[in-house]
């Protein structure tokens, strides 16, 4: 009587409280409750409970959906005995039916008293699977129901929580749902904020496929679509194969891409749409394109590069959107994406701003190979210089500055090469640690660009009283301490990550670099602080040699001779004045000082192992004064 009395608690309980804190909730529609009660029945262990759970759960839908009286009263009448349940409330229903069973108690001996939470899970699981919080277990669950209404219900509830379900690992089996929710067979969706069919197509009566989603009409676009599909037949016959007869072919339409997290900060899907093709299986390598065109509607795409992408899910551990596979033909008004494989397809937006936006993919991949080609031979002349350094010992201060300047451009250029190389192993830890030092690479080397700077104040403009205490450093806290604190604190904000280029005609650029947009700017003011300084300096020194020539009658006589240009052509490599070129990558000028800059900066490496190696040769007669107390 114990047992069975724990039971009857635990129930009443649990739906006394499932009916205050959700009382429009409805048994899920295409729940079959003849396939669900034994497997409860399982649990609770005798015929009382059963009874009991099944004309409670009939009197809930009865109660919350008035439509449905007539099968409540219907299927609540299960008892004998119960001839006064047949139209009373769900409440005193169960208590009648409860002062039934107590005559039958010697029954209930054998059952397992359940305990609330028990009960809680069980119909949860079986009677109201909807996720109510946006979180990795409940995507898993979701996605393990293959259920669209689960999945609609998991995407309306994850609206604007993306960033929390980026950090779940099971995205990539949104394939396998949809895969299986194909293979039921034709249906038509029409849910909160999933759309679509799924229709049959027999091998002997193929036709080109279209449609317009949301309104799935195959014949025109409606005013709500904004998106139009075509496949043609024989990528169809592909789909086919040579064994099968009919294929089924899914085409869903999301009302927003919750469920399909943007990872940059500075992009976002074009209307937020994302819309899935799917035969149940994996198809890739297309001759035949199939071609989806995303409408623009209100969206606004003034300065913004558009690309196609899927959502990526090959090693089956993190998710994320990719362009390969997929050619973008941006129009009046829409863009055109013609694709060679099945899958979630939607429309990139990034800012023109970024770096390579509106370059070419042949123009990306000649930068790239100059950058290569030019890091390279700067790496092996920057460690010239320093296995030279270490072999002369003690220097002075001009030369140990040059010397801290080439290990950070040999950090620089070290992070560079192997950047994308880490990046594409999809390591996070990899490509944050990678990001933090290529970054920190680069503030390093504009610092000691500043300090070469102010050293040559130092000598050339300032000339008297430039005595300090422990200089070296001095300098060398200010010029490898301050990064270091930047860098810090920007890994601590999480800031540091996977970053995409993303090319004019598709494709993308992976690489391990800054996350947020703002910080990228800021690193860019940085910049043109340090070269504005550097440019006032080295005017300085340019005005002060030609006075020293103009006023000196022997320097008049030989005019700037070579050696004179040299060094000068020497110092605007020390303090950077070549990285300029960048101020200018705007409007027709953009790609030409991209050529510009890869080709000069990569090298500087070299120009400043000649620099130092002219350095460190006797001085000879031919060399002013004023240049060399310039170095």
């Amino acid at each position: 009587m114990a047992q069975f009395g724990c039971n009857i608690f635990a129930l009443m309980v649990y739906f006394s409280l499932s009916l205050k804190t959700s009382a429009t909730k409805l048994l899920r529609p295409d729940v079959n409750l003849s396939d669900i009660i034994p497997n409860v029945h399982a649990i609770f262990g005798d015929q009382n409970s059963y009874d009991g759970l099944h004309m409670a759960v009939h009197a809930n839908v009865c109660e919350n959906n008035p439509t449905m009286q007539t099968v409540c009263d219907c299927t609540i009448n299960i008892m004998p005995n119960c001839e006064k349940c047949k139209k009373m409330h769900w409440k005193n229903c169960v208590d009648q039916w409860i002062y039934i069973s107590m005559d039958m108690q010697d029954r209930s001996q054998n059952s397992a008293c359940i305990t609330k939470n028990n009960i809680t899970t069980i119909i949860n699981e079986m009677f109201f699977p909807s996720v109510k919080i946006c979180d990795c277990e409940g995507i898993t669950k979701t996605f393990n129901k293959n259920d669209l209404t689960s999945v609609d219900d998991l995407n309306r509830n994850c609206k604007g929580k993306e960033e929390t379900v980026y950090h779940c690992q099971k995205l990539h089996s949104m394939k396998n749902t949809f895969h299986n929710i194909t293979k039921q067979g034709p249906q038509k969706v029409i849910l909160d904020s999933i759309k679509g069919s799924v229709t049959s197509h027999q091998k002997n009566n193929l036709l080109n496929f279209r449609m317009a989603l949301p309104s799935t009409n195959n014949a025109t676009l409606e005013e709500m679509d904004d998106i139009w599909l075509e496949i043609p037949t024989e990528a169809l016959r592909v789909f086919l194969g040579d064994t099968a007869e009919e294929v089924n072919l899914g085409v869903f339409w999301f009302e927003h891409h919750s469920m399909f997290p943007v990872e940059e900060n500075n992009t976002e899907l074009l209307n937020s749409r994302v819309v899935s093709v799917d035969v149940g299986e994996d198809i890739s390598g297309l001759s035949n394109y199939l071609k989806i065109t995303f409408l623009f509607q209100n969206a606004s795409v003034e300065n913004k590069s558009l690309v196609c992408v899927f959502w990526d899910v090959e090693n089956d551990t993190v998710a994320h959107w990719n362009s390969s596979g997929c050619v973008t033909e941006t129009k009046e008004n829409e863009t055109v994406c013609s694709c060679t494989h099945l899958s979630f397809f939607a429309v990139l937006m990034s800012p023109v701003s970024g770096s390579s936006a509106s370059l070419s993919s042949s123009s990306v991949w000649l930068l790239t190979l100059l950058s290569r080609v030019g890091c390279g031979i700067s790496l092996c002349f920057l460690c010239l210089a320093l296995l030279i350094h270490l072999r002369r010992g003690k220097s002075d201060d001009s030369l140990c500055i040059h010397i801290h300047l080439c290990v950070a451009l040999l950090c620089l250029n070290l992070t560079f090469l192997i950047n994308d190389s880490l990046a594409s192993l999809g390591v996070h830890g990899l490509c944050v640690a990678t990001a933090a030092a290529t970054h920190y690479s680069l503030l390093c080397t504009l610092t000691w660009f500043s300090l070469e700077g102010f050293h040559l104040y130092l000598l050339i403009i300032r000339v008297f009283n430039i005595h300090v205490n422990r200089y070296l450093l001095k300098l060398g806290l200010v010029g490898w301490g301050i990064p270091g604190i930047v860098v810090t604190i920007i890994v601590a904000c999480g800031k540091y990550g996977e970053y995409r280029i993303y090319q004019q005609d598709g494709g993308a650029i992976q690489m391990c670099w800054l996350t947020d947009s703002a910080l990228t700017m800021v690193s860019f003011s940085y910049f043109v602080l340090t070269f504005a300084v550097n440019m006032l300096c080295f005017g300085s020194v340019t005005v002060k040699v030609v006075r020293a020539h103009r006023q000196s009658p022997v320097l008049r006589e030989r005019g700037m001779n070579r050696g004179t240009v040299l060094s000068l052509l020497g110092l605007a490599w020390l303090l950077g004045v070549s990285w300029g070129v960048l101020l200018f990558q705007f409007g027709p000028l953009r790609e030409t000082a991209f050529y510009i800059f890869c080709t000069i900066n990569s090298l500087h490496g070299l120009f400043l192992f000649l620099r130092y190696w002219a350095l460190t040769r006797p001085e000879k007669a031919s060399i002013s004064m004023a240049t060399t107390a310039s170095s």
